[in-house]
């Protein structure tokens, strides 16, 4: 299964991208090396990828994997756990997790009068549904939400990459970007080919 999106929405550069060879060639360490946020509503375990060890992930769940831009920081917010995990563990992959089944973005879909804490569900609005409003206009139903799913999980990964220490540990090579949509009703995980900008089976992304 891929899916297939509008490259020309997102800017990343596919140097600073790893793929599933950087965890089958070090399938038996347990050093703490990744970074992955995944969305609250993901159960207790967005970890459990069959070619890498439990123990190998950093996790900050947050409400539909949000990420906020740097420049809109608040204290105590999801780029302070994040400085913490670089502080204290040699991380060199960050992954931003999103999954087909999220309950969040649906929720936000069909009520934005509710409390939104730190603006995430606004942010969502101004950049996910914007984007999928205006660029894929045919979509209905299903398929719209999780184009939006899809859409959300990659502007986050790109508020990640804006971060001044980030971008600073990017361009040293000292860190791997991965996207990940899961399916959780198979548990099959795409990722993100920025040199095509389409979702991918993982295996495809060596």
């Amino acid at each position: 299964m891929t899916i297939e999106l509008e490259k020309s929405l997102h800017n990343f550069n596919p140097d600073h991208f790893g793929g599933v060879n950087d965890f089958l060639s070090t399938a038996d360490s347990n050093e703490r090396d990744t970074l992955m946020i995944a969305c609250a509503d993901h159960g207790c375990a967005p970890d459990n990828v069959s070619f890498a060890g439990t123990e190998r992930f950093f996790i900050l769940q947050h409400i539909g994997e949000s990420v906020p831009p740097p420049d809109r920081r608040q204290p105590n917010d999801l780029f302070g756990a994040i400085e913490v995990g670089f502080y204290d563990y040699d991380l060199r992959h960050a992954v931003v997790c999103g999954h087909l089944g999220c309950g969040v973005i649906p929720n936000w879909l069909k009520d934005n009068s509710g409390p939104d804490t730190g603006n995430l569900r606004a942010h969502f609005y101004a950049a996910a549904v914007k984007a999928v409003d205006t660029t894929y206009p045919d979509l209905t139903g299903e398929a719209y939400v999780e184009r939006v799913i899809c859409e959300h999980a990659i502007f986050q990964l790109e508020n990640l990459q804006a971060n001044p220490s980030i971008r600073e540990r990017l361009d040293a090579n000292g860190l791997k970007l991965h996207l990940w949509i899961v399916n959780d009703e198979t548990a099959r995980v795409l990722a993100f080919d920025p040199r095509v900008g389409n979702l991918v089976p993982i295996e495809e992304m060596r």
